[in-house]
């Protein structure tokens, strides 16, 4: 339990640097030249992917797992005050915004629930268990409700009319599946070749390289 909480923690300050770094581009630079930030944005992502397992690999032979939660803390820091001191000050929110809170609940209880049914199921319960069943239950309702909220808010997390453009609808569902398959590599492979090739943890990201430095390329 103590585990997870941590990894939890440690994921909503790795995925905010994530997003909010897109955020901030949106609203400092112009439409025109956003492209060329985020391919910077893209090379550190890239770079990362590369030296991301070896260094953790290597972190976690020298300095035990429990030091991975930490490293992360530093760079929330830099990336906090790096921001506060080049951010325009007259960056703000436009007038007659509002968050759309109901929006954010709904999109991220479905994630949860759906990727809860998908782990737990056949695992911890049956997929026909009222667990599982609820669970996937949860994540329709949250999809009904997400869907609703966002067609009636003033500035929704995810425009609907977005959906009507079909170059946004084609980039989204290649996105995700190739960042799927992505994800699903870098994740799993380092634990199937400490589990299964009994390699340590400083090789397993090592023998990671011939993949990343393709996807840095």
């Amino acid at each position: 339990a103590g585990l997870i909480l941590g990894r939890a923690i440690s994921g909503i300050g790795g995925g905010g640097l994530v997003i909010l770094s897109q955020a901030i581009l949106a609203d400092v630079v112009s439409a025109r030249a956003r492209g060329k930030y985020m391919g910077a944005i893209g090379a550190v992502f890239a770079v990362s992917n590369v030296l991301g397992p070896v260094l953790g690999g290597w972190f976690v032979q020298v300095t035990g797992w429990r030091m991975i939660f930490w490293f992360t803390i530093p760079l929330a820091i830099l990336a906090m005050v790096v921001a506060g001191i080049f951010i325009p000050r007259d960056a703000h929110k436009r007038a007659g915004e509002k968050t759309d809170v109901w929006g954010i609940v709904f999109s991220s209880t479905f994630v949860v629930s759906l990727v809860l049914a998908c782990s737990w199921g056949g695992d911890q319960y049956p997929w026909t268990s009222w667990q599982i069943i609820g669970l996937f239950a949860l994540a329709v309702g949250c999809l009904v409700a997400f869907l609703f909220v966002e067609a009636h808010a003033t500035s929704p997390v995810l425009p609907l009319s977005l959906w009507k453009n079909r170059n946004f609808v084609l980039c989204t569902v290649c996105g995700m599946l190739i960042y799927g398959c992505f994800d699903g590599m870098v994740n799993y492979m380092p634990t199937y070749l400490q589990i299964v090739d009994h390699e340590t943890p400083e090789i397993a990201g090592l023998m990671m390289i011939p993949m990343m430095a393709g996807t840095l390329i």
